[in-house]
């Protein structure tokens, strides 16, 4: 099991590729920790290889402590769930994955995964194009219609839960606690509006579990920040998949177009973005 970055040597990755392709050969490569993962580490592997392999690929695997591994297991879990059981059978553009594999107790895990680069991450902060966002909803799609309503495509696999019981409760709190750390640094600016957010942070774990009577694979955090845009054009890929859950699809959209888009650009053009994923 992979573990830390001196695990990635010449010899497990020849192992790995040689599933796809029988010659290839890794005489040596060199890692490049990326990303600003926050429960993960990502490193770039610069390949020096023989056969049909890429000159560069990306290895995620655990990170921190065995307390704050034993914190996000399950999402561990998610996101290997993801590349092995549903990548194939969504239409949302995410990287290839050359191997995923977790250790029984998920503390461990290790995705290869396709290097996007140049591609570039978006920056929640900053927002997005309209442009760009309707590339990103119409990705959307491509993970919520293949098993729009279709219970039998996940209900047995019992890593992948729903936004309900433990977890509403988990993100309730969640949400309470940054309102109040949220409040003490920005109360003062926010006259009545801070008794607003108060009393919807404090209804969120009960709003999360609502059933709304549509049910589906929800990424549950579908933002800028987890997403790839090329450098020219359409072609936005998905990343990260440890929120993996069933729940209502349209709150990825909503997610989406409350977080990533600039207001006055949700305002004017949310009318036509909703349109652009249903269709």
């Amino acid at each position: 099991m992979i573990d830390h970055p001196e695990d990635l040597t010449a010899e497990w990755l020849t192992a790995i590729l040689r599933a796809t392709d029988a010659e290839a050969k890794v005489r040596s490569l060199t890692v490049e920790p990326i990303g600003t993962g926050q429960t993960g580490a990502s490193f770039r592997l610069h390949l020096d290889a023989d056969g049909h392999v890429p000159t560069t690929l990306v290895a995620k695997t655990a990170a921190g402590d065995r307390a704050a591994r034993e914190r996000v297991a399950a999402g561990y879990r998610n996101e290997v769930g993801f590349y092995t059981v549903f990548r194939d059978r969504v239409r949302i553009r995410t990287p290839r994955c050359w191997h995923a594999e977790i250790s029984e107790d998920a503390c461990s895990f290790v995705l290869l995964l396709d290097d996007l680069a140049p591609a570039r991450p978006g920056v929640q902060a900053d927002g997005c194009t309209v442009d760009q966002a309707a590339d990103a909803v119409r990705n959307l799609a491509g993970l919520h219609g293949p098993v729009w309503n279709d219970r039998s495509r996940f209900d047995h696999h019992a890593w992948l839960t729903a936004m309900t019981g433990e977890r509403a409760a988990f993100l309730g709190g969640i949400t309470e606690g940054a309102a109040e750390r949220f409040l003490a640094r920005y109360g003062s600016d926010l006259g009545d509006d801070a008794e607003t957010l108060r009393r919807a942070a404090a209804l969120t774990g009960r709003w999360v579990a609502i059933d709304t009577g549509v049910q589906g694979l929800v990424h549950g955090d579908y933002r800028l920040d987890n997403l790839m845009f090329p450098e020219h054009g359409d072609g936005v890929v998905a990343l990260d998949w440890q929120t993996l859950a069933i729940g209502p699809p349209g709150r990825d959209l909503a997610y989406f177009l409350a977080t990533s888009v600039l207001v006055d650009d949700r305002r004017e053009h949310e009318s036509a973005l909703v349109p652009e994923y249903l269709d």
